[in-house]
């Protein structure tokens, strides 16, 4: 019984620390006047949480929203490493942002080797991408105009349903 006990209490206990984290993150977001600092207050929060290694935040370049997005119809708004620094350079796999604005749902990939599909990309070998997470960012009528990228080449932390479902929570704050 002590040990259920104790399991119960490390859940409650994070669940609370997540709770917390994402009332802050609400907080924060509507003290924010500039939207490119909102973007980046956004990916950050996300960095954080899921101790992913790089974060990227893209929205559709035009104001008119297209029901089915392209990756050519993006422009990364916001990108960052886990110390916060800005990163210059697109080291994303588009093709996972393809299939995420294709099927307009969220894509958790704990481990791109398992994914005989996702593993034979060339980006993904080339940047040695060993968990990914992409989550279309959803406006008026569900219509997505962009997406949430977060990647890790670390096996030793994958991201978890719950990382999933706090991040999708966060993302409907930029929609």
């Amino acid at each position: 019984i002590s040990l259920v006990n104790a399991r119960l209490h490390a859940q409650i206990k994070e669940r609370n620390e997540r709770l917390k984290m994402l009332n802050d993150i609400s907080k924060a977001i509507s003290s924010t006047i500039e939207f490119s600092e909102l973007l980046d207050m956004v990916v950050s929060f996300c960095l954080k949480i899921t101790q992913a290694e790089t974060g990227y935040l893209f929205l559709c370049k035009s104001r008119t929203r297209k029901k089915q997005l392209q990756f050519s119809d993006l422009e990364c708004q916001s990108g960052l490493d886990h110390n916060g620094k800005k990163l210059k350079e697109l080291k994303i796999s588009q093709s996972i942002i393809r299939k995420v604005l294709e099927e307009v749902a969220p894509l958790c990939l704990l481990d791109t080797q398992q994914d005989q599909e996702i593993a034979a990309q060339a980006s993904v070998m080339a940047l040695d991408l060993r968990s990914v997470m992409c989550i279309p960012i959803l406006g008026e009528e569900n219509i997505c105009f962009g997406v949430l990228y977060l990647s890790s080449q670390a096996v030793s932390y994958c991201f978890t349903s719950r990382d999933l479902s706090l991040m999708e929570s966060l993302v409907r704050q930029v929609g």
